[in-house]
């Protein structure tokens, strides 16, 4: 809107220059397409803030803690005996819901989706371990989890400069 009385200005001078005026017709699309245009760019604008270098770098900085506190738990699960897990799996737990409740940007939903996959790997492995499963069930789960968490880690550095990472390759 702010937009609109310049370009009125505009049309006035240039009709006073030209000493005739345009059809009120003319004058009217020419005022619609100049407020479409400040439309348009405000949504355009709107999008990019959504995904600005701020808005990736606070996402990162916090989804790096997050992995930072994950892997530390993570740590301390393996080192802890089958009939005591009980507790340092329901803390692994409580991570996969601070990472649903992370603030993650329209262009990291699918980053955000990828920890939340890797922390269910661990999940699976340490509650397979716990339940006596298979060795191999334990080991491939535990092997993709470390894989996604290393990619996950790699890709947060482009994301704290402002750059959207590359897919991120889901073990299976």
């Amino acid at each position: 809107m702010r937009y609109i009385v310049p370009i009125v200005i505009a049309l006035l001078v240039v009709v006073g220059l030209a000493g005739c005026g345009p059809s009120p017709e003319s004058l009217q699309a020419t005022v619609a397409a100049g407020v479409t245009g400040t439309q348009t760019a405000g949504t355009a604008t709107a999008a990019a803030d959504v995904c600005s270098q701020v808005k990736l770098a606070a996402y990162a900085d916090a989804a790096e803690q997050l992995l930072d506190r994950y892997q530390s738990q993570a740590d301390v699960t393996a080192s802890t005996p089958r009939a005591s897990l009980g507790g340092p799996l329901q803390r692994l737990l409580d991570y996969e819901d601070e990472a649903r409740a992370l603030d993650a940007p329209a262009c990291l939903v699918d980053f955000n989706a990828a920890i939340l996959v890797m922390m269910g790997r661990f999940r699976q492995g340490y509650q397979t371990f716990a339940a006596q499963g298979s060795q191999g069930t334990i080991d491939a789960a535990l092997t993709a989890g470390r894989q996604l968490m290393a990619d996950l880690r790699g890709a947060l550095p482009s994301i704290q400069g402002g750059t959207l990472p590359g897919p991120i390759s889901i073990p299976q």
